[in-house]
């Protein structure tokens, strides 16, 4: 039974079995909707294709006798219930047949798809594609604001817009530039000027001849490229690259230890013994000869070069004891006393030199000189008094260090004479000689000591004698040299002492390459 809902309204949502009037017609609403015009969409069928009025007014279907929706029994409807057949514009099929109702259907869908083609391709060649469209005629587009920069359509009115606001701009800008090619002009003559004094300061790109204390980046160790060395990169490569010798030197007796990490090829010893000293003058009488001490002999230079891997991992340095000159003579018409022989030095059991002798005490008749000690290079004898009381004078010595000078003696005519210098030593005069003492004045002296570390050095001058005072002191010599003799003297002043011999030494030098 149809649901009567009153007077169509747009608004409303009807649902199917709803009953409307529209325009005098009652309606029936076939498929639920919201809008849809009754007799126009084909959700809504008049009720005059029904039989009987619907309850609530209207046309539609006429219930058949017996109980329809009760309980005592099936209602049946009849097809005397159906009125004609529902035209095909108002939502039906125009059949009274289901085999009709398709055919007409089919026919309809055939004219509609048949006229709905033909406006299609109609439509297709009066249209302009989305993609590249060739317009013809005059076509038109809404106008943007001039000069937006985007992808919108320019127009003709968009044209003479732009084109009025970049007229005025490079109006604008002609003026500016009148001003600007002038301010330009004036900063290229300066620029000019400014480029020419540069290039004469600036040194060109190939082969510049710098001057003056030009820098550049220090590089990375290590670096072969060609680029720039500087001083600190010559400097690390070197420490990198180049190690230096290890150096270990003694002047005193101890332990030469072995470098390693990384472990060094050769080792290189230089050894010299301390000098021995020199004898000290003779006290006499008046009107007899007395002779000054004799001078200490020098030691021996040795040199010994080593396959490092044969060394042990330490090795003792001995440094021998220096020679003491003889004491002075306090008693009269005494001989002078012999100073002390040096002791040698030596490296552990590889290698030492030999020892030196030391000079005699003046006699009446001689004062000898000390012996030389032996080595790679020897040393030299230490100078001997003459049997008339003059002084023995070193000689230069092209070996090992000088022997000490003898002292100045009196002769028998009570002349007291000067003492005597020494030769130069191995470095000649680099290291000067041992000078000789003057009759009560200036005293004797050691010469100059070696300008070079591990050389061996001059013996001491000697003392002059005296007889008015005491005699003076042989001088105590530098590495290796022999001490001076002492003057001798008249009885009553003590006679002179002899000189220390110099001191010994040991340089060790290990060579990694």
């Amino acid at each position: 039974m149809a649901n009567w809902r009153g007077a169509w309204a747009s608004g409303t949502a009807y649902i199917a079995g709803d009953s409307v009037s529209y325009g005098g017609t009652s309606y029936y609403c076939v498929t639920a909707c919201t809008g849809q015009t009754p007799g126009i969409s084909g959700d809504w069928a008049s009720e005059d294709s029904f039989e009987g009025p619907a309850t609530g007014g209207g046309g539609g279907i006429t219930p058949p006798a017996g109980d329809i929706g009760g309980s005592t029994g099936t209602p049946t409807v009849t097809a005397t219930h159906l009125s004609s057949p529902l035209p095909v514009a108002q939502g039906g099929t125009f059949a009274t047949t289901a085999g009709a109702a398709l055919t007409s259907l089919g026919a309809a869908s055939a004219t509609a798809l048949t006229t709905e083609t033909s406006r299609a391709t109609t439509a297709e060649a009066l249209l302009a594609p989305l993609v590249n469209p060739a317009l013809t005629g005059t076509p038109t587009a809404p106008t943007k604001t001039a000069l937006t920069a985007s992808t919108a359509l320019a127009t003709t009115a968009y044209a003479d817009t732009a084109i009025g606001v970049e007229t005025t701009r490079a109006t604008g800008a002609e003026g500016t530039n009148a001003t600007g090619i002038t301010t330009n002009a004036t900063a290229i003559s300066t620029e000019t000027s400014r480029a020419t004094t540069a290039e004469a300061l600036l040194a060109p790109l190939a082969s510049p001849a710098l001057t003056g204390s030009p820098t550049a980046p220090t590089q990375a160790t290590g670096d072969t490229t060609t680029k720039i060395a500087t001083d600190a990169f010559v400097s690390a490569q070197i420490a990198a690259t180049v190690k230096a010798p290890d150096i270990q030197w003694f002047t005193a007796t101890g332990t030469w230890t072995k470098p390693t990490s990384p472990s060094p090829a050769t080792t290189e010893v230089y050894l010299l013994s301390p000098g021995s000293g020199g004898g000290s003058g003779r006290q006499g009488a008046a009107s007899t000869i007395r002779c000054g001490g004799g001078g200490g002999g020098s030691s021996g230079y040795l040199y010994k070069k080593f396959v490092t891997s044969q060394l042990t991992s330490t090795v003792t340095v001995t440094i021998g004891n220096v020679g003491t000159g003889g004491a002075a003579v306090t008693a009269a018409d005494t001989s002078g006393n012999a100073g002390t022989a040096a002791t040698v030095s030596s490296f552990g059991t590889y290698c030492f030199t030999g020892a030196s002798g030391a000079g005699a005490g003046g006699t009446a008749t001689a004062g000898g000189g000390g012996f030389a000690g032996t080595g790679t290079q020897n040393g030299q004898a230490g100078a001997a008094a003459s049997t008339t009381g003059a002084p023995g004078v070193g000689t230069n010595q092209s070996g090992g260090a000088s022997g000490g000078a003898s002292g100045g003696g009196i002769t028998s005519g009570n002349v007291a004479g000067n003492g005597a210098a020494t030769g130069s030593s191995i470095l000649g005069a680099a290291n000067n000689v041992g000078g000789a003492g003057v009759v009560d004045s200036t005293s004797p002296t050691a010469g100059t000591a070696p300008t070079i570390e591990g050389t061996p050095s001059c013996g001491g001058g000697s003392g002059a004698a005296s007889i008015t005072t005491v005699a003076q002191t042989g001088a105590t010599a530098f590495f290796g040299g022999g001490g001076g003799g002492g003057g001798a003297s008249l009885d009553g002043n003590n006679s002179g002492a002899g000189g220390n011999g110099g001191p010994g030494f040991a340089l060790v030098i290990s060579y990694f390459q």
